[in-house]
C-alpha cells in the first residue's frame, strides 16, 4: 500500500482541484486578480511549487476552503482600488472566518481611523 502523499493526494482528489502546479498557476483566482490590479509581477509564480506542494498535503476540506479563502481574496483585490477612494485611512484587507451564528468565511478590512457612523454604515450596506 503506497501510504505518499502523492497517492493520498489522488485518492481524495475532488474533480475540480488543480493536479500540477502549472495547472494551479492558470487557475489560482488570487493571483490573476494580483496580475490584473498591477500588485505583483509574473516572479510570484517561483512560489507556486512550494505552495502547491504544501496545498496537495492538507485534507481535502481544508484544500477547499483555502481555495475558496483565495477567491475572496481576489474579489477584495480586485475591489481595493474603488474602496481606496471611498476610504482614504484603508489600510488592508483580508479574509477570515467568522464563528458566530454559524462558521462562514468574510472579509476583513483594516482602517487607521475609526469611521464616522455614517460613512461605516453606508460602506456596510454597499458591501454587502
Amino acid at each position: 500500500m503506497d501510504y505518499s502523499f502523492d497517492s493520498i493526494y489522488a485518492e481524495n482528489r475532488q474533480p475540480w482541484e488543480p493536479v500540477t502546479p502549472f495547472e494551479w498557476l492558470n487557475r489560482d483566482p488570487l493571483r490573476r486578480a494580483l496580475l490584473q490590479t498591477g500588485l505583483v509581477s509574473g516572479a510570484a509564480e517561483q512560489l507556486v511549487l512550494p505552495f502547491h506542494a504544501a496545498w496537495t498535503r492538507c485534507p481535502s476540506a481544508i484544500r477547499t476552503q483555502i481555495f475558496r479563502e483565495r477567491e475572496i481574496a481576489a474579489k477584495l483585490v480586485r475591489l481595493l482600488p474603488a474602496w481606496r477612494l471611498k476610504v482614504p485611512a484603508l489600510l488592508s484587507v483580508g479574509v477570515g472566518k467568522r464563528l458566530v451564528p454559524e462558521p462562514r468565511l468574510c472579509a476583513i478590512v483594516t482602517v487607521e481611523a475609526p469611521l464616522p457612523n455614517d460613512q461605516l454604515f453606508q460602506l456596510r450596506e454597499e458591501w454587502s
